[in-house]
């Protein structure tokens, strides 16, 4: 048993090592960049990685190529830290008024519990039914992601709560380089 082996155990500390040194690494990067570089470009850069790293991931698993599975796993870990990790936690602050903000914090927090909850359940029966390509449909999730961040997410970076407040309260255009016209309505 891997128990019983000690390069085995090893190779899984140092293989786990990796992974909670990459999501340091990204989560100090993201706090570092939210309010220079904003959130929609670090949602959809992370988009994009979190993307390429399960795109990866599905291609490495398929080969059997260990260190490429590690790679693409760090990638993955590496664009989410960055980004949606705490990120969702930031717009969360942001988008709500102050009125709703309680309220709309409890059940966002819930639902991001309750969908943590549904995706481990999910991953885990396609797995069992499709197997590695089980990453292409995280992929596509992750690309789908940032489709929406592209067409429904303001920037609210340099912006006061009452300016956020105000745009999201107010319908509008979305500047072209956004992706056209995107109306918001939000009371």
């Amino acid at each position: 048993s891997s128990v019983d082996d000690p390069h085995r155990s090893s190779d899984a500390v140092a293989l786990e090592m990796a992974v909670a040194v990459t999501k340091l690494i990204g989560v100090l990067i993201g706090m570092a960049l939210v309010d220079r570089v904003g959130r929609r470009p670090l949602l959809l850069w992370g988009a994009a990685g979190c993307s390429a790293g399960m795109l990866l991931l599905c291609g490495a698993s398929s080969l059997g190529a260990r260190w490429l599975v590690l790679a693409s796993m760090c990638l993955f870990i590496l664009s989410f830290s960055i980004s949606w990790a705490g990120l969702y936690w930031v717009l969360v602050s942001e988008l709500f008024s102050m009125s709703a903000k309680s309220p709309a914090a409890s059940v966002a927090t819930a639902l991001l519990f309750l969908s943590g909850a549904a995706t481990d359940i999910a991953f885990l029966v396609l797995l069992r039914l499709v197997g590695v390509a089980t990453f292409a449909v995280f992929a596509a999730i992750a690309a789908a992601s940032g489709v929406y961040v592209w067409t429904c997410v303001p920037e609210t970076k340099g912006k006061t709560l009452t300016e956020i407040h105000a745009m999201l309260t107010a319908t509008r255009e979305a500047p072209a380089e956004q992706g056209g016209t995107v109306h918001v309505h939000v009371t």
